[in-house]
């Protein structure tokens, strides 16, 4: 653990959390009810959608939120299926109390084979209907729990091939001024074909011209980043932590923070306590999380950082080869001295594809990966230097930070 100061709540912090978390359960459990039975009513009273003039038949609801219910359809002209998100709660009311971005203005900005990918939309009456990409291999937070009930850990290249492939599609979202604020393992979906695709964008924030900062205390709480929890204006560092956890949860097939109430979680937080990675993955990895879910946004690394991280590049190619190019890789590229041969690269086999690592099995370098304790408090020791296979991370120092 790190050696700097507890941030512990006082008694009146703490009975504030209490009540506002009882209020929640009551809120969210009626918010339960009324969404399973517009569930129901939506998939018998009308059981098409239809956009651009092509009927879209509803198969099953896939998922619902407190504000959404997500339908898996199938197009009838040719069977193809997609996804429609339908805004139960008017758009309006939603814009009005929470400053929610318009998401179909905010996904239709986005072009990137990481991000789920929007088609049409249309409003009826005052709700607002998504036709998006159906990702058929479901979200990647079932894919942990499913590891986590096996005990069968995902091998390191594959963690570092998803992890690449959020931080591309997060740096193509914030390089059009708009922050995600509720990047979790539950809004990144599968492909059938086995990629990563960041979506869920309904909460999202475009940040103005003037201002890269927001303050609205919002998105699911395991994820929060500790200037959030205090209260502080957040920017895209906010995401970056949020990146850092998925990366944790991949290792560790759980959460990074599971404390069972909200006061514990939240000094669990603001002191970085974070389940530890396992032993069996490299020093790099280890240093990688505690690199990025650090308290202070300030000592968190840039996700343009990030990509010029050397033992990254190898997945950065691999992208460049499977989908082509995109700013974001190129520009992960641009000066790091990599080569790009003629006619592309073939992508980085690793030797457990389509395995599993069990749990006592060691990483396939064959190091037991000593160390990787598990929590950085600002006033704690600093991670140390990115090992050499990663080549040169960020460092602190008197003089600055350096690459």
């Amino acid at each position: 653990m790190g050696s700097g100061a507890s941030r512990n709540l006082d008694t009146q912090q703490i009975e504030a959390l209490k009540q506002e978390v009882a209020g929640l359960k009551s809120e969210i459990k009626a918010k339960d009810s009324e969404m399973d039975r517009l569930s129901v009513m939506s998939l018998t009273d009308n059981p098409v959608f239809d956009f651009s003039g092509r009927t879209y038949k509803k198969i099953k609801v896939i998922g619902k939120g407190a504000s959404a219910i997500c339908f898996l359809v199938e197009r009838e002209s040719d069977k193809q299926t997609f996804v429609v998100k339908q805004l139960v709660i008017p758009v309006e009311e939603l814009a009005a109390k929470h400053g929610f971005a318009d998401e179909v203005k905010v996904m239709s900005r986005f072009e990137h084979p990481n991000i789920v990918r929007l088609y049409d939309s249309y409003i009826e009456g005052d709700v607002l209907f998504i036709l998006m990409e159906n990702a058929a291999g479901g979200a990647l937070y079932d894919q942990i729990v499913e590891a986590a009930k096996n005990e069968s850990f995902f091998p390191e290249e594959v963690i570092l091939k998803w992890f690449v492939q959020i931080m591309l599609a997060l740096k193509h979202v914030h390089d059009h001024k708009i922050l995600h604020r509720d990047v979790t393992a539950k809004n990144v979906f599968m492909s059938g074909e086995g990629d990563v695709k960041l979506g869920d964008f309904g909460i999202s924030k475009q940040l103005s011209t003037q201002t890269n900062l927001a303050s609205t205390v919002i998105g699911t709480p395991n994820y929060l980043s500790p200037e959030i929890w205090q209260g502080r204006a957040y920017d895209a560092k906010s995401d970056v932590w949020a990146l850092g956890c998925i990366l944790c949860q991949m290792s560790a097939l759980k959460q990074p923070f599971t404390q069972p109430d909200l006061p514990s979680m939240m000094n669990a937080i603001t002191n970085a306590q974070y389940t530890p990675v396992p032993d069996h993955y490299s020093d790099m990895l280890k240093t990688l999380v505690a690199s990025i879910i650090r308290p202070r946004p300030q000592d968190r690394p840039t996700l343009g950082q990030l990509m010029r991280v050397r033992v990254l590049q190898k997945y950065i190619l691999q992208h460049l080869d499977q989908f082509g190019e995109t700013p974001e890789t190129m520009m992960a590229l641009e000066g790091s001295g990599v080569t790009i041969p003629k006619g592309g690269i073939a992508p980085p086999k690793p030797s457990g594809e389509g395995k599993r690592l069990r749990k006592s099995s060691v990483d396939e370098t064959g190091s037991s990966g000593e160390g990787g304790g598990a929590s950085n408090s600002s006033g704690g020791p600093k991670p140390p230097p990115m090992p050499a296979e990663g080549g040169a991370f960020i460092r602190k120092s008197s003089g600055g930070t350096k690459k």
